[in-house]
């Protein structure tokens, strides 16, 4: 061991990420098991015929102590990958980021529409009527251009934004449900139940009303602030109001 050690010097690490007048793409990457997840982001550059694609930045986690599934855990890399492309890189086309993380949220919601709503969307899809029992029956859904389900409503003819008029449904329980209720709640500085309305700009989760209620009584910043309402004695009752008398012994006329 000792006799390789001399190999480190000859040992060269290139520090510059990125060809001289090149063009640049970001390719980022993340996976999770049961003891860890990560996420790394790597800076593609062109010039001149020459391609090189090295590592610009990384990032693990240690799974929590808590047992949490595969699933749940590929979410917690999506969301550490997601912070990372938030960084700023040097050249990159960050609208172009905007857009594919977009895109990659929508095609996430998709695929989680399609566990909880199956019946919905099997319906929507066949141009049939949706089971009775459906909780989505009375705000009439609907499936957009990208084969998600929203809201139909009846602001078709209103000059607000299509989000706003056909809100995306999400499942009542779900984790992306549970991490966007906060997200707006923090955005609009602790608006309690009024950020239900600001969520429901974009996103429809079933019991919406039910969900923030639960994240303002979790909030230790909203508890410490609350101020106590100030109860008012009850002053006496007229007599005229609390003797017996015949009828219309004592009327009145408001003006």
């Amino acid at each position: 061991m000792t006799s390789q050690l001399r190999i480190i010097q000859n040992c060269k690490f290139p520090r510059f990420v990125m060809l001289p007048n090149s063009s640049l793409q970001l390719h980022a990457f993340c996976d999770a098991s049961m003891t860890a997840y990560g996420a790394c982001a790597c800076i593609r550059s062109y010039s001149q015929g020459l391609t090189t694609s090295r590592l610009h930045c990384s990032k693990s986690n240690v799974a929590p102590l808590k047992t949490l599934t595969i699933p749940m855990l590929e979410l917690s890399a999506a969301l550490l990958l997601a912070e990372l492309e938030n960084c700023a890189y040097p050249g990159v086309d960050k609208g172009k980021g905007v857009e594919e993380l977009d895109g990659g949220t929508r095609l996430l919601i998709k695929s989680i529409q399609q566990v909880h709503f199956t019946e919905e969307l099997k319906a929507l899809i066949a141009s049939e009527t949706l089971p009775a029992r459906s909780k989505l029956l009375s705000l009439h859904p609907l499936l957009d251009a990208d084969g998600l389900l929203r809201v139909g409503g009846s602001l078709q003819n209103s000059n607000v934004a299509y989000d706003a008029k056909h809100p995306i449904f999400l499942p009542k329980c779900h984790p992306i449900t549970k991490a966007i209720k906060p997200f707006y709640f923090e955005k609009f500085l602790h608006a309690g139940p009024q950020a239900t309305a600001s969520l429901r700009q974009k996103y429809w989760p079933v019991g919406g009303p039910k969900l923030v209620a639960s994240v303002v009584s979790k909030c230790v910043r909203c508890f410490r602030t609350k101020p106590k309402l100030a109860e008012y004695v009850m002053g006496d009752l007229p007599t005229d109001r609390v003797q017996p008398n015949p009828a219309f012994h004592t009327t009145g006329i408001d003006f």
